[in-house]
């Protein structure tokens, strides 16, 4: 784990953001503007994405509660349009435990710290395969996949890919070790790839987002 740091929190109630993903956001809120031309004009780059907890809606111009777990970011891109909004590119950087702190802007702010995560065992390599394999058939069109990457990499991309719920993506997405979250995720494959071949087709209804 790494010292925490002071950062924006961007929370979302659809959307994880994945170490090594780089993912599209349109921000339009006049709190997460703020946001973002607070890190253009102090020159940095960081923030936390995290998801809204069940029932966010009811709180939402608020402060709904988030998961603790979450992804620091990186903001490597920003266009603005002519009404004040802002397209942007976030680059995941890690998972990340978030606690809330005072804030004296319209958008909230977190202390983030990186989370390491647990090593691979030489025994679950094989796992790296098995991902490969269902990468091939399952997202052919959706991801471009660098073979040579480990297993938790692979395990998040496939977790991207598959419309499970997004309460589920979370709980895994919060896994720390890599083979026990390949594992989860393989399970929920095999399963859709079950439902598919059920039906004759398939849709995955997964996350969008690219990756580095």
């Amino acid at each position: 784990m790494s010292a925490p740091t002071s950062v924006p929190l961007f929370p979302l109630p659809n959307v994880l953001l994945y170490p090594g993903a780089v993912l599209p956001l349109h921000v339009f809120e006049p709190r997460y503007v703020q946001l973002v031309e607070d890190l253009l004009e102090h020159k940095q780059d960081r923030m936390a994405l995290a998801l809204l907890q069940p029932g966010w809606k009811e709180d939402y111009f608020d402060q709904p509660p988030f998961y603790a777990i979450g992804g620091l970011g990186r903001l490597i891109s920003t266009q603005s349009a002519q009404d004040g909004r802002y397209n942007i590119l976030l680059e995941g950087l890690g998972r990340a435990r978030l606690q809330e702190v005072d804030s004296d802007r319209q958008y909230r702010r977190v202390e983030a710290e990186l989370l390491r995560e647990a090593p691979v065992a030489a025994e679950d390599e094989g796992l790296r395969a098995e991902l490969l394999d269902a990468l091939s058939v399952w997202s052919e069109e959706q991801v471009q996949i660098d073979p040579a990457r480990g297993v938790s990499y692979l395990a998040d991309v496939l977790l991207l890919t598959l419309g499970v719920p997004i309460e589920e993506k979370q709980r895994i997405f919060e896994v720390l070790d890599p083979a026990a979250r390949a594992r989860a995720v393989l399970q929920h494959f095999r399963h859709a790839q079950a439902q598919m071949r059920r039906i004759g087709g398939a849709d995955p209804s997964g996350d969008s987002a690219a990756w580095n």
